[in-house]
């Protein structure tokens, strides 16, 4: 296969990889991760350009993109490609929005002036790479950002994601690039990242729609939000919920496995009423009421029966 056709396959991959980012969006409607799929599809999309300008330079083709500028949007990719996991580490309300504004747009801006720099200044002449300083930077809020996915069902998609990033970043560093450049084969770990999260995001909204019981759809939805959200903020949900365990008595709680009772046994209805509504106060600083509405419905207790 000549380097013309590897190019041409991996710019393939890279619509492939746009195309299952997009598709995601119905996954995440009703949740404040709406915003992080947002910024999924701006970072798929300027890598799928990045990948289409590097590709210029195989078989002789007519290149519209110097050198320097196809590194200065790789670097541009591999900063968006970090800007979903920072804007879930703010997604929740009141704030999400803002957290777009003062946190995420500014960190892209820090992060890229390095390069712009470098691409300003030069007038097109010598090669962009990054100083220590800034890859030690770059490598910090690689790892602040991925980190909260790390540990559960997500690991690997997170792994895979995370080799992605480091890859694109690679041509950059200064260090050897691989017989094809590393930005372009970060594709194939993103692929994957993408095609992985989207199969378990689709199982747990249909362990919710089989669900059986109450408890059972309690717990796929509690799977579903820690899938999304990473390690924070469902531990600060469970932190809220155990507050509200403490002043109303429950018989049991909510864990990183689920709804749980102390002793053991089965929920009833009635024991359930009172978590449910705590949940869906919780819930209410990640998701829409439309979306809490749907799938965390309130429980009534049986009333008795007379006589």
């Amino acid at each position: 296969m000549t380097m013309s056709a590897i190019f041409w396959s991996l710019f393939v991959l890279s619509l492939l990889g746009l195309y299952q980012t997009v598709s995601r969006r119905s996954l995440c409607a009703g949740l404040t991760i709406r915003y992080s799929w947002v910024w999924s599809v701006v970072a798929m999309l300027v890598f799928c350009l990045a990948t289409l300008a590097s590709n210029t330079n195989a078989g002789g083709a007519t290149v519209w993109c110097s050198p320097r500028w196809q590194l200065g949007l790789q670097y541009l990719s591999a900063i968006l490609l970090l800007t979903p996991a920072v804007c879930t580490l703010g997604a929740r309300r009141p704030g999400v929005s803002a957290w777009q504004w003062f946190v995420v747009l500014p960190l892209v801006f820090v992060l890229a002036w390095p390069v712009l720099v470098q691409l300003t200044t030069s007038h097109g002449r010598g090669t962009i790479q990054l100083s220590g300083p800034a890859i030690t930077g770059f490598a910090l809020v690689t790892l602040m950002s991925i980190s909260p996915g790390l540990g559960g069902a997500m690991t690997v998609p997170a792994l895979l994601y995370l080799s992605a990033v480091l890859l694109t970043l690679w041509p950059l560093t200064g260090w050897p690039f691989f017989p094809v450049p590393a930005g372009q084969v970060a594709v194939i770990p993103l692929v994957l990242s993408a095609h992985l999260t989207n199969r378990q995001l689709k199982n747990r909204y249909q362990q919710i729609s089989l669900a059986t019981s109450e408890i059972q759809r309690l717990n796929a939805i509690w799977g579903l939000l820690q899938d999304l959200y990473g390690v924070v903020w469902p531990q600060r949900m469970m932190d809220r919920m155990k507050q509200f365990q403490q002043a109303e008595h429950w018989c049991g709680s909510l864990t990183t496995e689920g709804f749980q009772k102390t002793d053991g046994t089965a929920w009833t209805r009635k024991e359930l009423t009172g978590p449910v509504n705590s949940f869906r106060w919780v819930l209410q600083r990640f998701a829409d009421s439309d979306w809490i509405d749907r799938y965390v419905p309130l429980i009534r207790a049986e009333s008795q029966s007379p006589g």
